[in-house]
């Protein structure tokens, strides 16, 4: 239990929780971390505590069941690990899957990093049925959504906070934009090819604007009259597609196609949460409030394990290779699966290992309550 112990006593000190809620934050966190599922009774199972596995999913579901949890908690948390950065690059956006007839739907703020996003707020997209009956809803997210989940962020971190929002093309409109320029948040977000403009007093597809570019090649195209506001253009020719972005700003170069670039850091982080991580289809919860709770756990455990894996990244990079009948060369594996697959590691063998897992505690330790890290032999 010394490793329960030492989680125990970081979490303490970064939330204010009763101890028994902190004590089971860090069984679940270590036994997610261990099973690489988000399945509760696997993870439950895998406690690090004497009992009848029986009594272990109770607590589990008690957990889940009645514990309230401060979501802007969960963000300052883990926005720990990016303080240091004065500005960030948000992206948007949503992921889904389907538990039998029903529909999980869940839109994500998170902040671009390093080739991946770190999740600060998400929210369940929920709708009313013919009877008041809230359900999980199919589809895009609308205006009041996306504001709610703005607005959420604001309230945590400020406005000043945000260099830049980044979104797909779900997210145009002009209640939006509107909403976005009031704020004074600059945003650079995709627009359908197919989105009719005014054009020479013509009424044209946006697309025929770049039909005339090379592959790769982009062009600023200037100032154009859409969602009932002037918002700069630029665009850019894809192999079999167009590459066209919407900005309230006007920025040198192919800044806002680098800017805009970012957004897919978020596909990075649902990959994590999802194949090549804690397996998140595996959750059989489909009630609203549970599966929220089950998403700021799995945040924090996402979180640790790329702290790991960038840490040990930069003692042995990760080498690089060529997929087949690809020219570029890529990661062997993600700075994150590598942290994950050694947290686990050590955790299956922990009393051999305990000195490198708290050392790991350690380095998570370093980024919640901003000290230095002195690595030991043990991990060098």
């Amino acid at each position: 239990m010394r490793h329960v112990i030492a989680v125990k006593t970081l979490f303490g000190k970064n939330l204010n929780w009763h101890s028994s809620r902190i004590t089971f934050l860090s069984l679940f966190i270590i036994s997610m971390l261990q099973e690489r599922t988000v399945n509760l009774t696997q993870i439950s199972n895998g406690f690090a505590t004497k009992g009848k596995k029986s009594g272990k999913v109770r607590r589990t579901e008690e957990f889940f069941r009645r514990f309230e949890i401060n979501y802007d908690d969960i963000a300052r948390l883990l926005s720990s690990f990016i303080e240091n950065i004065s500005k960030w690059t948000l992206t948007m956006d949503r992921t889904n899957w389907k538990i039998g007839k029903v529909n999980i739907n869940i839109l994500y703020l998170a902040v671009a990093y390093k080739s991946i996003a770190i999740p600060l707020f998400w929210s369940l997209l929920e709708k009313e049925d013919d009877n008041g009956e809230l359900y999980t809803k199919r589809g895009n997210s609308n205006t009041e959504e996306r504001i709610a989940i703005i607005d959420r962020f604001i309230n945590v971190f400020g406005v000043a906070r945000i260099e830049v929002l980044t979104g797909d093309r779900e997210f145009v409109g002009q209640k939006w934009f509107e909403y976005l320029q009031k704020k004074g948040i600059k945003f650079c977000i995709r627009e359908k090819k197919s989105k009719h403009i005014k054009h020479k007093g013509k009424d044209i597809a946006i697309k025929v604007l770049f039909q005339d570019l090379k592959l790769d090649e982009y062009y600023y195209f200037g100032t154009v009259k859409i969602y009932g506001m002037d918002l700069h253009l630029t665009g850019s020719r894809m192999e079999d597609d167009y590459l066209i972005i919407l900005s309230n700003y006007e920025a040198p170069k192919n800044e806002i196609l680098l800017t805009y670039s970012k957004r897919w850091e978020i596909e990075t982080m649902f990959k994590a949460f999802k194949s090549q991580g804690f397996n998140l289809e595996d959750t059989h919860l489909t009630k609203k409030d549970r599966i929220e709770k089950l998403l700021a756990l799995m945040s924090i455990a996402f979180v640790w394990s790329y702290i790991t894996g960038e840490f040990f990244d930069s003692i042995e990079p990760i080498k690089f290779k060529k997929k087949l009948g690809d020219s570029v060369k890529h990661r062997a594996k993600s700075v994150f699966l590598h942290g994950l697959e050694y947290l686990k590691s050590i955790l299956s063998n922990v009393e051999h290992k305990m000195e490198e897992f708290l050392e790991m505690v350690e380095l998570f330790g370093m980024y919640l309550n901003r000290v230095s890290f002195k690595p030991r032999k043990t991990i060098c």
